[in-house]
């Protein structure tokens, strides 16, 4: 029998044929059978805690403690107090952070001894200071939603981004002391930055933040504390107008 007189039924008997059509069929039902499984995976996954979910895609308890405690932290009061070097100025900028709650917040900045930036929100109330006449402008939002300081994790799913940001950027670097606690470091690899993160073993809250690039290094140290933070006085209503004859000025310049 010819080529041209074989059958579509011989053609497919042929041993070699068999094994083609056999292998197309398994990688047909292995990738039908893999998605089915991240689909069922996905959706346990997002039945679950951060904690439950990070432990079963990350497979590090300590650093997915430390998912799970930075999330629930939100409402936590502390202090940051952030300082700045640069490798072309001498002059050291810092600045500390007062947080009471999510809607309750305070800033000050200083480059070397200048104060150069303070800021105060409460509630739908910012209050930025107006250093030519030291009184605090504040501008009233007409949106009342809450500040979010917090962060929230997606580990939903094995492709998500903050499974694949852990899984490739977190590596453990040991446990050193962190003032009077110790901690779990981690070196966090990402583009241009290389960035150090510190948490206590205990309560797995952050402790030190510390970045480095090609010309800055940022030192956050986290003090857990009460805040109290009060509105500040004499202040100066800022209006819609204000703003808007303040960015047309500013356009100009």
């Amino acid at each position: 029998m010819s080529a041209r007189d074989t059958t579509w039924r011989d053609f497919v008997r042929q041993p070699h044929v068999i094994v083609i059509i056999l292998f197309i069929v398994f990688i047909i039902m292995g990738s039908i059978v893999t998605a089915t499984r991240r689909v069922r995976q996905t959706a346990e996954l997002s039945n679950m805690t951060t904690l439950d979910a990070c432990k079963q895609l990350i497979k590090d308890e300590n650093l997915c403690s430390y998912a799970s405690a930075n999330e629930t932290s939100n409402n936590k009061s502390r202090i940051m107090t952030i300082t700045t070097t640069k490798k072309d100025n001498p002059e050291i900028s810092t600045t500390v952070i007062e947080l009471e709650s999510v809607d309750r917040y305070k800033s000050i900045s200083h480059e070397g001894q200048k104060e150069v930036d303070a800021t105060i929100i409460i509630g739908n109330k910012t209050y930025i200071k107006d250093y030519q006449d030291s009184i605090w402008a504040y501008y009233e939002a007409p949106d009342t939603a809450e500040n979010d300081f917090g962060v929230k994790y997606d580990f939903k799913s094995e492709t998500s981004q903050d499974t694949k940001e852990f899984k490739e950027n977190y590596h453990y670097e040991g446990q050193e002391p962190c003032g009077p606690l110790a901690c779990y470091k981690y070196k966090i690899s990402n583009d241009n930055q290389v960035t150090y993160l510190w948490f206590d073993n205990q309560q797995f809250l952050t402790q030190k933040i510390l970045s480095t690039s090609d010309n800055i290094t940022e030192n956050t140290i986290f003090e857990y504390k009460t805040v109290s933070i009060s509105e500040p006085t004499p202040t100066k209503k800022v209006t819609d107008d204000d703003i808007k004859d303040y960015l047309k000025q500013e356009l100009k310049d």
